[in-house]
């Protein structure tokens, strides 16, 4: 009888991400390297401080950083000063900030125009919280489709990388299974879990297997 012992799999979230290389259409890597601050770094309001990420592919030597996804989402929030109206207005996809943005009020019988200094908040590829592209699960900073992911039974099964795959493969094959505190596995889909499923799940991650 074969037994499943979950662990805390940490490797498979600090470990690169396998996605599709946009040039090849082979798999690519996305790393993700810490660093020490910069005067840049200190100065953002964002939850990337201290990162680099990179993606590369090794079949056709693409890369990029996500330096060059950054970009700003410029919000602007008040009452016109001259009728009291609310005047909201957001614009993503900024690639520079602005000390002044120009914004008329809604209101037909004011129409009050005036300079506003926006907020700015840090973001990398705003395509991503969009309704994502042919319904495939994408890396969060670049975009990019994951390398590992099908269609079983009308789910979408998809993996991060190899040592992802292995977890899940380890745990869909075996008899008895062990669980200790919040875990990869315990997040996994229902579908994965049920025993007429096995056989394909199986499958799948067994032939992902042979193309890394």
């Amino acid at each position: 009888m074969k037994r499943f012992e979950d662990r805390y799999f940490f490797d498979v979230y600090v470990n690169d991400k396998w996605v599709v290389c946009p040039k090849c259409g082979k798999g690519a890597k996305v790393t993700t390297k810490k660093h020490y601050p910069t005067e840049e770094d200190v100065n953002r309001e964002t939850p990337y401080h201290f990162e680099t990420v990179v993606v590369r592919c090794s079949h056709c030597g693409f890369e990029q950083l996500s330096r060059a996804k950054k970009s700003f989402v410029a919000t602007i929030k008040l009452n016109c000063p001259n009728c009291g109206l609310p005047i909201f207005k957001e614009i993503i996809n900024v690639k520079h900030k602005l000390e002044e943005m120009a914004v008329n009020c809604t209101n037909p019988k004011c129409k009050h125009t005036l300079k506003v200094k926006p907020s700015y908040q840090l973001q990398y590829n705003p395509d991503y919280y969009s309704k994502q592209q042919g319904g495939l699960k994408r890396d969060r900073i670049f975009g990019l489709p994951y390398y590992f992911q099908t269609n079983i039974k009308g789910n979408l099964f998809w993996a991060l990388n190899p040592e992802h795959i292995k977890v899940m493969a380890d745990y869909v094959a075996s008899d008895l299974r062990e669980r200790k505190g919040m875990s990869l596995v315990a997040k996994l889909p229902t579908f994965i879990k049920i025993k007429k499923h096995r056989d394909i799940v199986l499958k799948t991650l067994q032939q992902w297997e042979k193309n890394i």
